[in-house]
């Protein structure tokens, strides 16, 4: 064991683990050279010649800086485009896709970084973009802005550096499955060594490109803006005419507002299903009362209860 070398891409791999477990669990600490080594054997994606020892993952951890929110990474909004080069031609399809994630239950804000991906992708069809660049479909535009400013973003933090190699993205956005499956194995893409995409490269659920991207997935399945309409015609919250929009739109924000909370991630599904419920009484309420416009959602008291569950 003395001696042998570890190639830079395992290392690679050891700190996008750190950065995985780090943001996933939402702690403000990376996890110890022990969890992250019980990570990896337990993942099972190295060959035992290649599995480094407690100490080296120690040292490789040593080089990996806590991830600050840089001015990039930061809310944007249209005051700071000038600041960070962002072109006025791309401003409307910005507010487009930075308005549907306001709204949207599952949608981070929109980031600089992502905006600026916006910037790139309103060109592309494929991306929800169009020819005359404008957001045709914003949550694609979304998405696919997602994916790139999240790889981008890990890049350099394992890295250490900008200049993040695209090409397995770039494929995912122009090319048929079955011909970008086939450039991957033929080496064809330029890529990031070490530095994988999701749990399984076949599916291309792109789950380790950016947690934050990851989470939204996740939070889409269960927050659809769909679910919540059919969640508020069960209590009654359809039948309210021209508020009923509003109402569904105020619904939302309160839910995105809840499982951004860290203490909803650690809830069981009864416990987030309790949440949910009793957003739904408290606006119900509200509404009925004839306070909608001024609704307070109780999302401290209800997790403060619920987490003595």
């Amino acid at each position: 064991m003395a001696g042998r070398r570890i190639p830079e891409w395992v290392n690679n791999r050891i700190k996008q683990l750190a950065i995985e477990i780090r943001e996933n669990l939402g702690s403000l600490r990376y996890p110890t050279a022990p969890e992250v080594l019980s990570a990896l054997r337990d993942s099972g994606e190295l060959a035992q010649e290649y599995l480094p020892s407690a100490r080296h993952v120690q040292k490789v951890l040593g080089t990996l800086k806590l991830p600050s929110i840089s001015d990039i990474d930061a809310p944007w909004s249209l005051g700071k485009s000038d600041e960070h080069r962002i072109p006025d031609a791309a401003t409307g399809a910005i507010l487009e896709v930075w308005s549907w994630a306001m709204l949207h239950p599952a949608a981070d804000t929109l980031s600089i970084r992502t905006a600026r991906w916006v910037s790139k992708l309103r060109w592309v069809p494929n991306a929800g973009g169009s020819p005359l660049g404008k957001a045709k479909d914003p949550e694609k535009l979304y998405q696919f802005a997602s994916l790139y400013s999240g790889r981008e973003r890990q890049v350099e933090l394992i890295k250490d550096k900008k200049g993040m190699r695209s090409g397995v993205l770039d494929a995912h956005l122009m090319l048929e499955p079955s011909v970008r499956r086939l450039i991957k194995r033929l080496g064809l893409i330029e890529d990031d060594a070490g530095i994988t995409y999701s749990e399984d490269e076949q599916k291309e659920d792109f789950t380790k490109v950016a947690p934050s991207y990851y989470k939204y997935l996740q939070a889409q399945q269960n927050l659809d803006p769909e679910v919540v309409k059919e969640k508020a015609h069960a209590l009654g919250l359809a039948e309210l005419g021209e508020a009923k929009e509003v109402v569904t739109t105020l619904l939302g924000m309160a839910i995105k507002k809840l499982t951004s909370d860290s203490r909803h991630r650690t809830f069981g599904a009864d416990q987030k299903a309790t949440c949910l419920y009793r957003l739904q009484i408290h606006l119900h309420r509200t509404y009925k009362a004839g306070d909608i416009d001024s609704w307070e959602p109780p999302i401290e008291e209800i997790l403060q209860e619920v987490s003595s569950y």
